[in-house]
Formats: structure tokens, C-alpha cells, sequence
């Protein structure tokens, strides 16, 4: 019988930048990770999104971290529901139109150009993001 390996999930999980890292992240990609610690250090207000544990119980880092959708969630986040919930609104924005702009850099050169601009509105991407 051999032993399952647990692997520690990374204390700074979606905001971790360093590639080389050896621990879990809910974000695998360091790019995107890169840019959910920009939108944290934007957005993130330590008096108002500071997670307590009063009850001592937050002992295990989440697996989801900052993008935790879960208020009742017991593990620790760094960051309480209300900031995570700021956090995940912008991220989805960000991600959604990021996401949209490598699709339609993909595809450039395999339609016509105004079957590029039709893909562009229906994504809400600007023309300067292109």
C-alpha cells in the first residue's frame, strides 16, 4: 500500500507570482495569477475586507482563495466574503474580456473583417485592446 500525497495549498494561492512554486493554486497559470494580484492590490481595502477568526477554526488555507464563493467557508482566505465578493465580480470582468481577446486574436486571420467587428461587439472588446 502506498501513502497518498497531499499537497499543501500556496498561502498566497491566487495572487502568487512566483512560477516556481511548488504548492497548490486554485489559478495554475502564474499569467493569471499575475493579474489577480494586480486587481488585489487595486481593489483590496484592509479595513474593510480583513478576515477574522474569532472562533479559531480557519486553520487550512482554501483551495479556492480569494475566488471562494462560499460565506460559510471555514478555511482561511486572507480576505472576508464582502472583499471576495469585489474580487470576484472584477475577475470575472477582466478574465471574461481577456479570455475574449485571445479568442479573437486566434481567429484574426480566418474571417472576414466584418465578421471580426461583429466578434468584437458581441465580446464587448474595443478595437484598442486588439
Amino acid at each position: 500500500m502506498t501513502a497518498q500525497v497531499v499537497s499543501k495549498t500556496c498561502n498566497f494561492n491566487c495572487t502568487c507570482i512566483r512560477g516556481d512554486c511548488s504548492f497548490n493554486h486554485f489559478l495554475n497559470d502564474v499569467e493569471e495569477r499575475t493579474q489577480m494580484k494586480e486587481l488585489h492590490d487595486k481593489l483590496y481595502d484592509k479595513t474593510a475586507h480583513n478576515e477574522t477568526d474569532p472562533d479559531g477554526v480557519r486553520k487550512v488555507v482554501c483551495h479556492f482563495g480569494l475566488l471562494c464563493n462560499k460565506e460559510e467557508c471555514n478555511f482561511k482566505h486572507y480576505c472576508n466574503f464582502n472583499g471576495r465578493q469585489v474580487l470576484i465580480k472584477a475577475w470575472k470582468k477582466e478574465h471574461r474580456s481577456h479570455e475574449g481577446a485571445k479568442l479573437v486574436e486566434a481567429i484574426k486571420g480566418k474571417i472576414t473583417t466584418a465578421e471580426l467587428e461583429q466578434l468584437m461587439k458581441l465580446l464587448n472588446i474595443r478595437k484598442e485592446k486588439v
